[in-house]
């Protein structure tokens, strides 16, 4: 009985370990939070992770805060072409629905998959901060498409995990601090020897 119940957990766990395993993701290359000094361009790659074998299309919308980035570009990478469609302006938060159409010329295996990338300026002041958010978009679009789809035509429902974008003060190198303190060293070597002459 005690075999049975443990075998039992076992394989739930697996079950489990497994779904998780090969959930399919959206995401930024960079990671879930980047910080970046004020008045300099930024470039976002949207990568995704799926459970199959090569994916095909899928229609997203990015979603900013307009008063910390401001979109410049939008390019597709190799292997797809992207089609932006609209640029939904909002004073909180804007939007760009776009599809990511696999091209054919080359690997479309589901495992770190980059499809485009976005390059913003920051406009924000230090310390404000911008989500940038990754969802799918099966309704505004009406081009066929819904959400992610697998080159066999499956539907791949997907996870998206956004990034937060964060304005800091440009940091002072190291060597900037290491030259200062040996300037203030040689300032008071010097001064030592004028002591001493005098």
């Amino acid at each position: 009985m005690k075999t049975k119940i443990v075998m039992g957990v076992l394989g739930l766990f697996s079950l489990v370990f497994t779904s998780l395993a090969t959930a399919n993701t959206v995401s930024f290359v960079e990671g879930t939070n980047l910080l970046t000094g004020g008045a300099s361009p930024i470039t976002l790659t949207l990568q995704g992770d799926f459970d199959v074998n090569g994916v095909s299309a899928g229609d997203m919308i990015i979603s900013w805060a307009p008063a910390v980035l401001d979109l410049t570009g939008a390019a597709a990478e190799a292997g797809w072409t992207i089609f932006t469609e609209t640029i939904f302006p909002g004073t909180g938060q804007s939007s760009l629905g776009f599809t990511a159409v696999w091209d054919g010329t080359s690997d479309n295996s589901g495992l770190a998959q980059q499809f485009a990338t976005f390059t913003f300026n920051v406009i924000g002041a230090i310390g404000a901060f911008s989500d940038v958010v990754t969802i799918s978009d099966n309704a505004d679009l009406g081009n066929g498409f819904a959400g992610w789809s697998g080159t066999d035509g499956e539907n791949l429902p997907t996870n998206y995990i956004d990034i937060q974008v964060e304005v800091s003060a440009v940091p002072i190198p190291a060597a900037a601090w290491l030259f200062a303190s040996g300037l203030l060293g040689m300032v008071g070597v010097a001064r030592r020897r004028q002591t001493r002459a005098a």
